[in-house]
């Protein structure tokens, strides 16, 4: 029987359970720290699973942070000490402009899971190519591992192998 890998249990600290991992996809704390990244790129290769038609391309993060823009043009972020309800004189004396941004667009893949009409058709398909290719072993068309290991290699007559049976007779 064929088990994707995005069919595999995983503990939710959240729900306090195993759940299966395709489960996570609903989940709106997904991706959390149970979630680790071999986990998220199980979900990514799995066969079940597809982008989002729906989800937006871009997410929105809330930050603060401040950018300097220097007098040559150039950009550069704010030192942690910056404050600009009291600026530092010193601090700003190449400074042309201090630019705030409250939210950056990051670029986002939603994935959701396949309906399960779509998974049953995958599964079958699996499973026929597995018994395809172990009737195919059986009959010797597909080399096995114990057959497709390489010929010990032939010695000269006589047995010998090595450096003796190198060595001319005089």
């Amino acid at each position: 029987m064929y088990i994707d890998p995005a069919e595999i249990s995983v503990w939710c600290g959240r729900k306090g359970f195993r759940r299966v991992l395709l489960g996570c996809l609903n989940c709106p704390r997904f991706p959390c720290p149970a979630i680790g990244e071999e986990a998220q790129a199980r979900l990514r290769d799995s066969l079940f699973t597809m982008p989002d038609p729906d989800a937006p391309p871009w997410a929105q993060k809330k930050v603060r942070m401040h950018i300097f823009r220097m007098n040559d043009g150039s950009l550069r972020e704010a030192p942690e000490e910056f404050r600009p309800e009291s600026p530092d004189e010193d601090m700003l004396k190449d400074v042309a402009e201090v630019l705030c941004v409250g939210k950056i667009l990051v670029k986002q893949l939603r994935l959701v899971p396949k309906p399960a009409e779509e998974r049953a058709l995958i599964r079958a398909e699996r499973e026929r190519l597995m018994t395809i290719e172990e009737a195919a072993e059986e009959d010797g068309l597909i080399p096995t591992a114990e057959s497709a290991a390489p010929a010990r290699p032939a010695t000269k007559a006589g047995g010998r192998s090595g450096r003796a049976g190198a060595q001319k007779k005089s």
